[in-house]
């Protein structure tokens, strides 16, 4: 009995054990389920955090190149700043583009504010009726006296100073009007010191403006002068006898327009030694009078060169002078040379021989005349090369033979001859003329 209750209960035991097994495996095998779906969720979980984590990552990463950026901005900025004031600071004394005056230290004063031509050369020799006086050949480079030769361009300078006699910085304008429009400008250092305006045109007004930059401060002065109402002698380095035709009074009441042509001697030295056109002459004639034509006078030899260089268009004509160019051959010459003349194109113009006195002499001439320079004008300006002026007579004797009641009209009427078109005459006239 008590082993029949003793198996029973065995059987129960075993039977909940059993019961309690399986009960024991559903649920072990709900939890693992559960624990599949807890996991899957957590790394779900983990996935979406990552991903903001990784955004989080771009954007503080974003957020430091934008920093870094906004600070190197920051940085090129500050350096500008500080350049640009350091810029300010330093032109504050120096710069030559400001001209506002902070303080009163700078004098000017005009010396020879007509300047042009030595004064004694000029009353002498140009302004009385004299010329005829003379009878032998002389050039104007033979005569000298107390100012200097004849043929020397004198400039009006200006004699500039600081107080306390201070280093300082010039910037120097120089303009035909009032409010400086295409001034030409130079720039010095020193303290005090005298200034040239050279290569001037004559009768012309001029207005300058001198700005001192100094470590005191800056200064500006103001001031104008007219040149002399005289013919425009130009002093080219290497070269001698070498003025501009231009200023020269006409008939019409107008002035020769000057910067055209100038007259000169030979630049190469192939006859005279002592003519030999200098670097420095040659970056006057290319730079500041701009020569776009040499219209060489002369035959061509093996000895001539092109002085001027390769830029500018350089012509022989082999040219004959005087009482020749009445001849065929010589009215063949003329055409050719009064041809380029009527040519715009061809300008500015270096005309010349090799002494600037006879050919050149005799082409000059009859340009002035052509033009309608009275006859005594004519002869002072070849008197400034050849103070023999029976020469020069005997192309005055020559065109008296052609009609025409003036000296102009014969000119005229002998270019015409000569095979010179009246086009061509009233292109001369309309370029040395002409508004």
């Amino acid at each position: 009995m008590d082993d029949k209750n003793l198996k029973i209960d065995v059987d129960i035991t075993n039977s909940d054990d059993k019961d309690g097994a399986s009960s024991s495996h559903s649920e072990s095998s709900h939890s693992s389920n559960h624990h599949h779906h807890h996991n899957h969720s957590s790394k779900h979980r983990h996935h979406h955090s990552s991903r903001r984590k990784r955004k989080n990552k771009d954007k503080k990463n974003e957020t430091k190149l934008v920093l870094i950026l906004c600070a190197s901005l920051f940085v090129v900025f500050l350096v500008a700043f500080i350049s640009i004031e350091s810029t300010k600071l330093h032109f504050s004394n120096n710069n030559v583009n400001s001209n506002e005056p902070t303080v009163q230290l700078l004098t000017v004063e005009e010396v020879n504010a007509e300047g042009v031509l030595v004064k004694n050369a000029v009353n002498k020799y140009v302004l009385t009726d004299l010329l005829s006086s003379y009878n032998s050949a002389v050039l104007p480079s033979d005569f000298s006296n107390e100012e200097g030769r004849l043929d020397m361009q004198v400039p009006v300078s200006l004699k500039l100073a600081v107080k306390n006699g201070i280093s300082a910085f010039y910037k120097i304008e120089l303009s035909t009007n009032s409010n400086f429009e295409n001034a030409t400008v130079s720039y010095i250092e020193a303290s005090d010191t005298i200034f040239d305006f050279k290569h001037l045109c004559t009768n012309t007004q001029y207005y300058y403006r001198v700005t001192a930059y100094t470590e005191k401060g800056v200064d500006v002065e103001t001031g104008d002068f007219k040149t002399a109402d005289t013919p425009r002698i130009l002093s080219i380095d290497g070269l001698t006898n070498v003025r501009d035709i231009g200023n020269w009074r006409t008939d019409s009441g107008k002035r020769i327009k000057q910067g055209l042509l100038i007259r000169g001697t030979e630049m190469d030295a192939a006859v005279e030694s002592g003519y030999h056109l200098t670097n420095k002459g040659l970056d006057d004639m290319i730079n500041v009078f701009g020569i776009k034509t040499d219209m060489d006078l002369r035959s061509q030899t093996a000895t001539c060169m092109d002085a001027l260089g390769s830029r500018v268009e350089h012509r022989y004509y082999n040219m004959v002078m005087y009482d020749a160019i009445f001849t065929e051959a010589g009215k063949e010459k003329i055409r050719m040379v009064f041809s380029d003349l009527a040519n715009p194109d061809n300008y500015p113009v270096y005309l010349h021989c090799t002494y600037g006195c006879d050919r050149t002499g005799t082409v000059c001439y009859l340009l002035e005349a052509l033009l309608g320079v009275s006859m005594g004008d004519c002869l002072k300006d070849y008197g400034l090369s050849n103070l023999n002026i029976q020469n020069i007579k005997m192309v005055e004797n020559g065109l008296n033979s052609f009609e025409g009641d003036t000296l102009k009209e014969k000119t005229e009427a002998y270019l015409l001859s000569c095979g010179v078109s009246e086009y061509q005459i009233e292109s001369i006239r309309k370029i040395f003329l002409g508004d």
